[in-house]
């Protein structure tokens, strides 16, 4: 009896060792079964990717995370009895700061640059005193459009009449950005419109149109801190600054060394402050019936320069140009600078007073010229293919490109200066039955000076939505095959 005792004690002192050392060990298989499952699974997934790129062995997703607490902490039990085994579980890392991007470079295409007008006309159109959000949302749809018919570069109107749609130290506000001259529409549309058009790879270009200004009304609503307000308030010397038109519009007067350093600093300002491709001027400079007018003559007289007035105006109008160069050149050396008078070269010459092939020869005036030859194939007076041959043949500098100016306006109109045979050739475009535009294009391809085209003008080939204009629409099909 006392033998059966001393058995039943030792027995009941040890068996519960023996069961935690054997439950211990079967745990700890368990555990360490588990770790090797999970390794495993996760070596097969980390040679390849989700469907967001991640390298899913890597960066587990929130489906793995869970599988793998399931899997490490099956139990209380093998917790307490295999702890040293278990990965602590991280602690969450705080969210990301996103790191502030700078706005877009400018864009600089290295191929052919199929360029659109956007003039104060689209401004007053589509954008003209709109809300920040709104006219962001507007911008994105002209730029949409602008892309689907494979143009890649928007000339857009900075300046139009002595005034700014972008925020300048220089010059008012214009009407065409806010709805009244000088007043602040509280952004900077032309910067919205600079940036969002770089991050959607359409260069931008700053048209400014350097001579004309206020009429006598507007000019009342210009502070008068603004020097070229000033200039009108100092009637006694208003001739030396400026010129007026028989309309009543008031003309800055490029003979006026003051007058032509306000100008390059202004072309220097824009350089400087917004990434874009040029700074572009078109064909207005001296105002039309100045020849047969005496509206400077008496500045002139003053000025006593001892050649006519003619050449004393083409002298202005080239140093002008010459020192708008400078200007922006010396603000940034990779910003353009462009030309795109008319195409008539002895109009220019005559009634504008600039004197360009005197210019197209040497370096140091111009980037680019683009002259505007709206004239059909079959104009009597300078038809198309001729008037492009003179202009390739004008430009004799290798540092100077040539554009083409289109007039995609003049679709579906009668044109009266063209002759019996050009009368009707742009009616004939919007009836689908003479592609003019696309032929222009191509024949211009074949010129040795040629860089790109220039429509004008965006509302002549789309809407405020950005679809097709009904009488340029197949016109436009036609452009969209050869671009």
């Amino acid at each position: 009896m006392k033998l059966r005792f001393v058995s039943v004690f030792l027995i009941l002192i040890f068996f519960p060792a023996l069961i935690i050392s054997c439950g211990g060990s079967i745990s700890t298989t368990s555990s360490e079964s588990s770790e090797s499952s999970q390794s495993s699974e996760s070596s097969s997934q980390s040679d390849g990717q989700d469907e967001f790129g991640t390298q899913t062995g890597e960066y587990p997703s929130a489906s793995n995370d869970e599988d793998f607490t399931e899997v490490m902490l099956p139990s209380s039990r093998s917790r307490s009895s295999s702890r040293t085994s278990v990965p602590e579980t991280p602690a969450p890392e705080p969210p990301a700061v996103p790191t502030p991007q700078p706005p877009p470079t400018a864009v600089n295409h290295d191929g052919e640059i199929i360029s659109i007008w956007f003039s104060y006309i689209d401004w007053g159109s589509f954008l003209q005193g709109k809300t920040e959000e709104n006219f962001n949302k507007q911008v994105d749809t002209i730029i949409k459009a602008t892309k689907s018919i494979g143009a890649n570069n928007l000339i857009i109107h900075a300046t139009a009449f002595g005034d700014a749609t972008y925020k300048s130290d220089l010059l008012p506000w214009s009407s065409y950005a806010s709805g009244a001259i000088s007043k602040d529409p509280g952004f900077d549309p032309f910067a919205v419109f600079a940036e969002r058009a770089a991050a959607q790879g359409v260069s931008v270009e700053a048209w400014v149109n350097p001579m004309r200004s206020f009429t006598n009304a507007q000019f009342a609503s210009v502070p008068d801190g603004y020097r070229v307000k000033q200039w009108w308030n100092n009637t006694a010397a208003r001739h030396r600054y400026m010129i007026q038109d028989s309309g009543g519009r008031w003309w800055l007067n490029p003979a006026n060394p003051e007058v032509r350093s306000h100008i390059a600093e202004v072309c220097g300002e824009i350089a400087a402050k917004y990434q874009v491709r040029a700074v572009h001027i078109d064909d207005y400079f001296y105002p039309t019936g100045l020849r047969n007018t005496n509206d400077d003559l008496a500045y002139y007289n003053e000025q006593n320069p001892g050649i006519s007035i003619e050449n004393w105006r083409r002298s202005s109008t080239k140093s002008m140009i010459k020192q708008m160069h400078d200007a922006i050149k010396a603000a940034d050396s990779s910003v353009l600078f462009g030309i795109s008078p008319s195409g008539n070269i002895d109009y220019n010459l005559n009634t504008m007073f600039v004197d360009f092939a005197s210019m197209l020869g040497t370096a140091g005036y111009m980037d680019y010229i683009a002259p505007q030859i709206y004239f059909g194939f079959n104009n009597a007076a300078r038809p198309f293919e001729q008037c492009l041959t003179e202009w390739n043949a004008m430009v004799t500098e290798p540092s100077i490109r040539l554009h083409v100016g289109l007039a995609a306006y003049k679709i579906g109109q009668t044109d009266e200066w063209a002759g019996a045979a050009g009368k009707d050739e742009w009616i004939a475009v919007a009836a689908g039955s003479n592609d003019m535009l696309s032929r222009k294009i191509q024949y211009s391809r074949t010129k040795q000076k040629y860089a790109g085209v220039m429509f004008f003008a965006y509302n002549s080939f789309f809407t405020a939505s950005g679809e097709f204009q009904p009488a340029t629409k197949r016109e436009i099909e036609n452009i969209v095959r050869v671009l």
